[in-house]
C-alpha cells in the first residue's frame, strides 16, 4: 500500500488490525475487508472451542464488538471498503440505521498509471477438499508465499510485474510437481484477476490468460 505513495509521505499512513488499534485514534480511517468472512472473523474449529464455553452468538457479539471499535477509530472521516455483493452483516445492520453514502471512484484518478506488481495466489479447485494446499504448504513457505482468508482462501506472493515470465514462473515453482487439485490465480494491482490456472499431478491447463504476450498450451512436468 504504502508503495504507491510518495516517499515523503509514506510514513503517514500506519497499517494495523483493529485488535491493536483499540484506544487510538487517526484523523483518516480506512476499514479493509469488510466482508463477512472477515467481519465476523469465524475461525473453523470454533465448533471445538464449545467445550470451553464459547458459543457461536458469543464469539460472532465479540467480533461485532472489535468492528465497533474499528468504526470509532477516526476523528473526522472513515472510509469502509466492501464488496457489492459480498457485504459484512455487520456493514448491514449499520445500514439499516443509518445513511451511508457511496464513493464514486470514477472521481478519483487512479494512483496506479500501469500495473506494477502481480499477485499469484495458489488455492484449491472447486469442489475439491483442503488436502491440495496442505501438502504443498510447506513448500509455498519456503518459496515466501503467506496463507489468506481474506476472499478466496490461498496462499499468496507478490511479484514486480516487470519482466515477469509466467513460463518461468512455473518452471522455478517446485510445487508444481506435487500439486493436486490446485487453481493458480494472477491479479494485478487492482485486484483485477488476469489469468487462472489448474494443476493435477504435475499436469498445468489454462483456464483463462489475459497477461499481455503470455500465452501456452497445456504443459506436463
Amino acid at each position: 500500500m504504502r508503495s504507491y505513495l510518495p516517499e515523503n509521505l509514506r510514513h503517514k499512513v500506519t497499517i494495523s488490525t483493529a485488535h491493536k488499534y483499540k484506544g487510538l485514534e487517526k484523523k483518516v480511517v480506512i476499514i479493509l475487508d469488510a466482508v463477512p468472512r472477515c467481519y465476523p472473523l469465524l475461525h473453523p474449529d470454533l465448533m471445538l472451542s464449545r467445550v470451553f464455553g464459547d458459543s457461536i452468538q458469543k464469539v460472532f457479539d465479540e467480533e461485532r464488538r472489535l468492528f465497533y471499535v474499528a468504526l470509532t477509530r477516526e476523528v473526522e472521516h472513515l472510509f469502509i471498503l466492501t464488496e457489492t455483493n459480498n457485504v459484512s452483516p455487520f456493514l448491514e445492520e449499520l445500514r439499516s440505521r443509518k445513511t451511508i453514502s457511496s464513493v464514486n471512484w470514477s472521481n478519483y484518478q487512479s494512483l496506479v498509471g500501469s500495473v506494477k506488481h502481480l499477485t499469484i495466489k495458489v488455492g484449491n479447485q472447486a469442489g475439491r477438499n483442503g488436502n491440495g494446499t496442505y501438502a504443498i504448504r510447506d513448500l509455498l513457505k519456503a518459496e515466501g508465499y503467506r496463507w489468506r482468508t481474506t476472499g478466496w482462501c490461498a496462499w499468496c506472493r507478490t511479484y514486480p510485474a516487470q519482466n515477469f515470465s509466467l513460463q518461468q514462473f512455473f518452471d522455478d515453482a517446485e510445487w508444481i510437481s506435487r500439486a493436486v487439485g490446485i487453481e493458480v490465480r494472477f491479479y494485478d494491482d487492482f485486484e483485477k484477476m488476469l489469468a487462472t490456472y489448474r494443476v493435477n499431478g504435475g499436469q498445468l491447463t489454462c483456464v483463462v490468460d489475459n497477461i499481455p504476450n503470455l500465452e501456452f498450451d497445456d504443459i506436463l512436468f
